[in-house]
């Protein structure tokens, strides 16, 4: 606390120099109050964190990630108040790129694949880079399960067909989003369509097949093929690229399947364990890199990766 309170006199003193030093030096302060916050935040003190994040949005309104923190931090206390602080970022910054990424990652993290759509489309084209186009990507395909399963539930079979269909295109050979699309398949009792194409997709894809060969498992897992499952367990268990925790896995899986017996529910968790660790490994750093770029330029880095 001490450190804090050091360094922000500093640079009230500093900043009182002029102007335009008083100016340089806001996006510094900015900085040190979203640092104290995400500590708070970590020791679980969100009220206090709050309050900080506040302050920082006084000294700068139209700092998006700064509206992110804290609408992330409002949303488990008060939903409305949350929202609100990201439509008035969109509302003083209408044109700015950022802040549109910035509520579109809002958008995405509760749940409204729909909204974060629309914040993605006021992204002008060259200010699209990989991050955000897979952002992109990721809430088409979640926005296309949840019309189907509206659509499903109007008894519109075929239109929900029709639009899980169409947003294939957006999942493109992404082990995460084929693996989205194949499970909303399943679930509408459609298993073979939901494993075919995933076996498609193994078929394009002879570099770099692990990951999507161990969303397969899952799959074969929940559709109850034990004698294809048992079979993919061998040929991952024989992969010099497998990590211990995929080993250990297949190592669980194999005899069961391998004996026509149905995968035991201890046996699905420890394959979903090892999937998970594979997607928890370069996906997260990325995420994490892309983030930490994007936040320098705002002078800070955000709550978002602790929170999420």
């Amino acid at each position: 606390q001490k450190r804090w309170l050091e360094a922000t006199a500093l640079l009230n003193r500093q900043g009182a120099a002029s102007r335009e030093i008083n100016g340089s030096f806001t996006y510094l302060r900015v900085g040190l109050l979203r640092d104290q916050a995400d500590e708070r935040a970590l020791q679980g003190k969100r009220e206090q964190a709050i309050d900080l994040l506040q302050q920082a949005l006084g000294m700068a309104p139209d700092n998006p990630w700064v509206r992110y923190d804290l609408a992330v931090l409002l949303q488990a206390i008060d939903p409305l108040r949350s929202q609100h602080v990201i439509e008035e970022g969109l509302r003083l910054a209408a044109q700015d790129g950022d802040m549109h990424y910035a509520s579109a990652l809002y958008f995405a993290k509760f749940d409204d694949p729909n909204a974060a759509l629309r914040s993605l489309s006021r992204i002008p084209g060259d200010a699209m880079n990989e991050s955000i186009r897979r952002l992109q990507r990721r809430m088409t395909i979640q926005s296309a399960i949840a019309r189907a399963s509206e659509l499903d539930n109007l008894g519109q079979k075929d239109a929900a067909s029709a639009a899980l269909g169409a947003s294939q295109i957006a999942a493109g050979d992404d082990p995460d989003f084929l693996y989205s699309l194949a499970n909303a398949w399943m679930s509408r009792g459609e298993s073979e369509r939901s494993l075919d194409m995933m076996r498609q997709a193994l078929g394009r894809s002879p570099q770099g097949v692990l990951p999507l060969q161990l969303r397969f498992a899952s799959l074969l897992n929940r559709a109850q093929r034990d004698e294809e499952l048992g079979k993919l367990l061998q040929l991952l268990s024989g992969q010099q690229a497998l990590s211990e925790a995929d080993a250990q896995a297949n190592a669980a899986n194999k005899e069961r399947a391998l004996l026509g017996g149905k995968v035991s529910p201890r046996q699905k968790a420890e394959l979903q364990k090892a999937q998970r660790a594979e997607m928890a490994g370069p996906n997260q750093k990325a995420g994490s890199s892309f983030m930490a770029t994007n936040q320098k330029k705002a002078g800070v880095i955000t709550l978002a990766s602790g929170l999420q």
